[in-house]
């Protein structure tokens, strides 16, 4: 890394952390704002910098383009949360009164723990209703989504759809897309996805805690199960699409906020169970050495495995969180399989030297099941 790019990115860090910990941030002259811009919507983090920025002295103000670029984006993020918490509001609305109680994943409630939660960017909704009832919630989000559609673009808009083996999408327009999840997660493993459903369930189903988004009360998962689940979902797109640095300040900011109140050896042994307290622990690592969260905040936090959550944390700042990259979207299921597993295939030798067994491991899990969904179509 040369030392431009080393400057930028500890501007970048700074600004960060003194967003998530709500602090005036300290950073040297000069500032190559253009390159710290770039870095922060790679990673899903241009509020949070935005905000930090627009705080420094005078002297160290971005140029006059920059900052209005800044206050744009803060603008624009403070109108997406209204839109998002009014949709979560509506899709909850109809889903419980036909006896549906989603409990909603990530997102919107994670970003209440933020100290200024409107600087967190607003992604998907995600919504989870269990195997059961998907069907009956699916007909009905579809039913709704034209009419949203309708209001959001005009009378001539429509929502597009896409159905996995895992959640139903509804893309509506204007940034609002919505997914139903019959499976919080699905892994290519037989065994570990097993494994993994048990814990699931368990999270869904017990101790959840209720939330208010425009008057509708929605429930969230537990919070030991959060915590675990947050993790889960951001190793899943660091071997997957990608991963910006959003879902890892959502896992530090939960982390902080419900230090001391999870059950730790239960998390200890759903970590132990799928194989990823390694993962946890440099991922942690990263945290704590990165992101300023105390170690004593952080369960089973590892020292030793420092360099290798600083290797980490250079690999996502390379890969940024390529949402754009609908890889899995194609109608043709051969097609669709393919490009799948080619991308993860290339992410997991790049992995390679940070989660050696792990990568190994993943690519032969997903190279079986591509070629066990590409024979059942």
């Amino acid at each position: 890394m040369s030392m431009q790019s080393k400057s930028c990115l500890t501007a970048y860090l700074e600004l960060l952390r003194a967003s998530l910990w709500n602090r005036e941030a300290t950073v040297a002259s000069p500032i190559d704002w253009n390159a710290v811009v770039a870095m922060a919507k790679q990673q899903s983090t241009f509020g949070l910098i935005s905000q930090a920025a627009l705080r420094l002295d005078d002297s160290q103000q971005p140029p006059t383009a920059v900052q209005q670029q800044m206050q744009a984006y803060l603008m624009k993020t403070v109108n997406a949360h209204a839109s998002t918490n009014r949709m979560i509001a509506r899709v909850c609305r109809i889903l419980q009164a036909e006896g549906i109680s989603p409990v909603l994943l990530k997102g919107q409630g994670v970003a209440s723990y933020y100290p200024q939660p409107l600087l967190r960017q607003c992604g998907d909704i995600d919504l989870y209703v269990g195997v059961q009832p998907y069907a009956q919630a699916c007909s009905l989000l579809e039913k709704e989504a034209y009419q949203i559609a309708k209001e959001i673009g005009g009378t001539q808009a429509v929502p597009s759809f896409h159905d996995t083996d895992k959640h139903y999408s509804v893309e509506l327009g204007r940034g609002l897309s919505i997914e139903l999840h019959q499976y919080t997660e699905r892994l290519s493993s037989p065994k570990l996805d097993a494994i993994y459903q048990r814990i699931s369930d368990e999270g869904t189903t017990e101790g959840l805690i209720p939330m208010s988004f425009d008057s509708v009360e929605v429930l969230t998962p537990s919070d030991t199960f959060n915590s675990f689940y947050i993790f889960h979902h951001l190793w899943h797109h660091v071997i997957g699409m990608g991963l910006g640095q959003r879902q890892l300040c959502d896992w530090m900011i939960f982390l902080h906020t419900h230090a001391g109140r999870l059950d730790l050896a239960k998390l200890k042994e759903w970590l132990r169970d799928l194989r990823l307290l390694d993962v946890w622990q440099v991922f942690g690592c990263m945290i704590v050495q990165h992101l300023g969260l105390p170690a004593d905040e952080m369960p089973f936090y590892d020292e030793n495995k420092k360099s290798r959550g600083d290797r980490l944390l250079h690999y996502m700042l390379a890969e940024g969180d390529n949402f754009g990259f609908k890889y899995g979207r194609s109608e043709n299921v051969v097609k669709r399989k393919t490009a799948t597993f080619r991308y993860i295939h290339r992410k997991l030798w790049r992995l390679l030297p940070i989660f050696p067994s792990i990568a190994v491991r993943t690519y032969f899990y997903e190279l079986g099941e591509a070629v066990r969904k590409i024979q059942v179509h």
